[in-house]
């Protein structure tokens, strides 16, 4: 019995001893991916691109009411010049409702795919600061806000919070900010262009002492 007890606490031990050994640290990822310039980048990328479609949108449902009051001025309801102008609106309608819907969507996607890539840096830039400083676990921590509308609500943000308390010591959130935006600015610093050489001169004859190329004989007729 008192071995089996002492095998226990010499396992209890080497438990506590490994956990001791696991360094953690701390980051505000909701900072990182503001502070991360890439995220700035793209968020202006997309705002530009949603300008232009709802600027293309209202140009072309322009055509459509232009094209609508002009069927009303030039053709007699009931005839059949009107009725081939009204299924012609109706096309015309369809096709920018379907147009509107996929842009919508493409601009959509394009978006959900652009914050996995830049979840995808910050997860390598904490990696990068983790294993440069030995830590093996990174966990999120959420600062409160003084947003919220009612106690139940501020109940809810306490409950959700994941780290309560860090040293500052554990914090990597301004090594990681600083790491992926290193990277960023160096995938898009262009390349200094590389200086042409001029071409040498070519020696002739005189120069080297050799034969100086004989002349071309003139073609016989």
């Amino acid at each position: 019995m008192k071995r089996m007890l002492m095998i226990f606490g010499l396992a209890a031990a080497c438990a506590a001893e490994t956990a001791a050994q696991n360094n953690v640290g701390v980051i505000d990822i909701a900072r990182i991916f503001k502070a991360y310039e890439r995220t700035a980048y793209l968020e202006e990328e997309f705002v530009a691109k949603e300008k232009f479609l709802n600027e293309e949108a209202e140009k072309k449902r322009a055509q459509i009411e232009s094209s609508r009051r002009a069927l009303q001025d030039a053709f007699k309801p009931n005839t059949p010049e009107y009725d081939r102008k009204v299924a012609e609106l109706q096309e015309a309608e369809i096709r920018y409702r379907v147009w509107t819907q996929m842009e919508t969507e493409a601009i959509k996607t394009a978006h959900k795919r652009s914050l996995m890539e830049i979840y995808a840096d910050v997860r390598a830039g904490v990696q990068k600061v983790a294993e440069e400083r030995g830590v093996d676990l990174v966990v999120t921590y959420d600062l409160l806000t003084q947003d919220a509308p009612d106690s139940a609500a501020l109940r809810q943000q306490i409950l959700l919070q994941k780290v309560i308390y860090w040293s500052p010591s554990l914090d990597l959130t301004d090594p990681v900010i600083k790491v992926i935006n290193d990277a960023f600015r160096l995938r898009n610093t262009p390349a200094a262009p590389r200086e042409s050489k001029p071409a040498a001169d070519k020696p002739t004859g005189e120069k080297t002492g050799g034969p100086a190329p004989a002349p071309e004989k003139p073609k016989s007729p």
